[in-house]
């Protein structure tokens, strides 16, 4: 096992810096890699057993321009109580000292003693289980009812039990006949009538839009109702549901007192042209839940009122 605290500059490659297992105390230089550079970034990481993890990242600024290759970073590090201590020089000029617990880092990952002898008592326990249900469900075992009791003890006058009897061989039972219907007076078998055909009902659907912020009929909306009125006329027993919409603007308890204005709009203006509803109807407002599309060209499908009709 290996622990090494490596450097890396301008994220260009990584420089070994501080040992932790043999070292306590080291101090690195580092130089900018271009000319007259302002800025630099320099990442500490842990290599652990091949594996990088960071640590620390510098992120220095406003540093004056100079020729690349002078040493411009002075980075001292000290190991100690599992604890590991950074300073950075920039151009002499001391920082803070930052300090990194390396506990969580360095610690092994190992699943304790007392875990593993659970997990292992518990699959012996599980096993054990399997087994016995499969011993108990296994064809070689068999129950025996109360009247069959006596089979199977031993008999006294030839001193043998029921196991050396030959099996009874079970009895054949008489098929089924289908019933058949006949009058009483002729005797004659009656045809069973088929089952009736399911109801087909249809689904029409239409939907109107409607302006922002409004729940006034457009003329367009108009002309889709207009074609509804002689449907819903002849339909009278149709079931007919109304649910209003709108777009994701204004705020939550006005989306759906919109949303059920402009349903209630639309129910008006059926009744308004002659329709009288036989059946119950179904009035929803769903507010701006249930959204068609959020392309701003085409939120105008979200400002709708869907009516569905069954008969």
């Amino acid at each position: 096992m290996s622990n090494i605290i490596e450097v890396e500059i301008e994220n260009r490659s990584y420089r070994p810096f501080l040992n932790l297992d043999t070292d306590s105390r080291k101090t690195i230089r580092l130089t900018t890699l271009t000319d007259n550079q302002i800025g630099a970034v320099i990442k500490i990481f842990l290599n652990k057993n091949g594996i990088r993890i960071p640590l620390k990242e510098f992120n220095i600024a406003g540093i004056n321009p100079r020729k690349s290759g002078l040493p411009r970073f002075e980075l001292g590090g000290l190991y100690s109580e599992k604890t590991l201590y950074l300073e950075l020089k920039v151009d002499g000029r001391k920082s803070e000292i930052f300090e990194i617990r390396m506990t969580p880092y360095l610690r092994n990952k190992k699943i304790p003693f007392y875990i593993v002898s659970l997990l292992v008592i518990l699959f012996l326990f599980v096993w054990g289980g399997i087994l016995l249900i499969k011993n108990i469900t296994s064809p070689g075992y068999e129950q025996f009812s109360p009247d069959k009791i006596e089979n199977v003890l031993p008999d006294k006058n030839t001193n043998r039990t029921a196991s050396s009897v030959s099996p009874a061989v079970p009895l054949k039972q008489e098929e089924k006949k289908p019933v058949e219907n006949k009058t009483a007076a002729e005797g004659q078998i009656k045809p069973v009538p088929p089952p009736a055909e399911p109801v087909k009902t249809e689904l029409l659907e239409r939907i109107i839009y409607f302006t922002p912020n409004n729940t006034s009929i457009t003329d367009r909306a108009s002309l889709v109702l207009d074609e509804l009125i002689p449907i819903l006329k002849e339909k009278k027993a149709a079931a007919v549901e109304i649910s209003g919409h709108c777009a994701l603007s204004g705020t939550e308890a006005g989306r759906e007192r919109l949303s059920r204005e402009r349903a209630f709009t639309t129910l008006n203006y059926l009744k308004k042209e002659g329709w009288a509803p036989e059946k119950e109807l179904i009035i929803k407002w769903y507010g701006g839940t249930r959204l068609i599309s959020s392309n701003p060209d085409e939120i105008y499908r979200n400002r709708r009122v869907e009516i569905k009709i069954t008969f």
